[in-house]
């Protein structure tokens, strides 16, 4: 096979996660030298979400013996995925935090331009250092101002949670209702807001909750925060949530979070109970259904099948549609605890 056509079948092996078929296009490569075409593909890995795949190709050699230019082009590419794990991967080394982007900016700056509070909370765990180049204009004039829990990451003349939080309530309220201002903090994963409103008055959560479409269906934000990877608002809400509950397409939470590829929600949904079924059958599993098997994370779909009954996981290999999947999530999901033990292994 030709290189060019090699980096094309590497390049869809990545878009599917299937750090196997990966592994056997890359074995016997001098491990000492520094391949563009891999830098590419761990680029492609952690924007788009393939855990695996970035996890074996960063093991293969340290972060630290790559460039500053090309290690902060991994932060850069986790920073784009928005998704903490991803970003996680690829964050060795706290100086390439400091490195810019093509805006000028600095990757905690971004973050917080961005009121992606996931991945703002994640580059200050990992030690970056806080911002001190955003424009005036974001800071008043964008989201950031608007999210208790971003502001709270800034430097500020409040240095009480609850005083920011009472700021930033009387500054939404001139605009908005408190059922919507509950509602848009779901959304935008301002899981601080959401605790000052749960501790102050939880009747909002209640009258945010209401949808006119029954019992049984989503309200229309809890699609939003499931797509938007808010998984630290739902784990703040989760004793208001009905995890098994369907929209009217007979898809619940986790369906929705596992077709976005949503790693860090749906391992809050599924540590609080959320069923593997992820439909109206419950006889099923969001492990057999077959356009998950094709599109969905492969590490979204690990978290599933470690909830799975092993009947069930036995099962599986007779549906038409798991016989369709990768070898890589086919393995996965039959022996979830094996996979990760191995990956653990293998990966390092």
């Amino acid at each position: 096979m030709s290189q060019e056509n090699s980096y094309y079948a590497m390049s869809a092996a990545v878009a599917v996660d299937d750090v196997l078929t990966l592994q056997t296009f890359l074995a016997g490569r001098d491990r000492t030298k520094e391949y563009q075409d891999e830098n590419f593909l761990i680029q492609q890995a952690l924007r788009q979400r393939s855990y695996y795949c970035a996890r074996y190709m960063l093991s293969l050699r340290l972060c630290n013996h790559y460039s500053d230019r090309t290690h902060a082009g991994f932060l850069w590419a986790g920073l784009d995925s928005r998704e903490s794990m991803m970003l996680e991967l690829a964050a060795s080394r706290v100086d390439a935090f400091d490195h810019r982007g093509a805006r000028g900016f600095s990757l905690p700056t971004q973050a917080i331009m961005d009121a992606d509070t996931g991945m703002a909370e994640e580059i200050f765990r990992q030690g970056g250092e806080l911002p001190v180049d955003i424009p005036h204009v974001v800071m008043y004039h964008t989201k950031y101002a608007r999210n208790a829990t971003m502001r709270w990451f800034m430097p500020s003349p409040i240095d009480d949670r609850e005083e920011l939080c009472q700021e930033v309530l009387r500054d939404l309220r001139r605009r908005q209702s408190d059922d919507v201002i509950a509602q848009t903090a779901v959304v935008d994963n301002d899981w601080m807001l959401l605790q000052h409103i749960l501790e102050h008055n939880p009747s909002v959560i209640h009258e945010a909750l209401i949808c006119d479409q029954g019992v049984a269906a989503i309200p229309w934000f809890w699609h939003r925060a499931a797509a938007n990877n808010s998984a630290k608002s739902l784990g703040v809400l989760c004793e208001f949530l009905n995890l098994d509950a369907v929209d009217r397409y007979g898809h619940s939470i986790l369906y929705l979070a596992t077709m976005f590829g949503n790693i860090s929600t749906v391992r809050i949904l599924m540590a609080m109970g959320a069923s593997p079924s992820g439909t109206t059958n419950l006889d099923t599993s969001l492990c057999s259904d077959a356009y998950l098997l094709k599109r969905a994370n492969a590490k979204c779909l690990g978290l599933i099948a470690e909830a799975l009954l092993a009947e069930h996981r036995e099962a599986l290999p007779q549906e038409s549609g798991f016989r369709s999947a990768s070898l890589t999530v086919q393995r996965l999901i039959l022996h979830p605890r094996q996979f990760e033990s191995e990956a653990l292994h293998t990966f390092s």
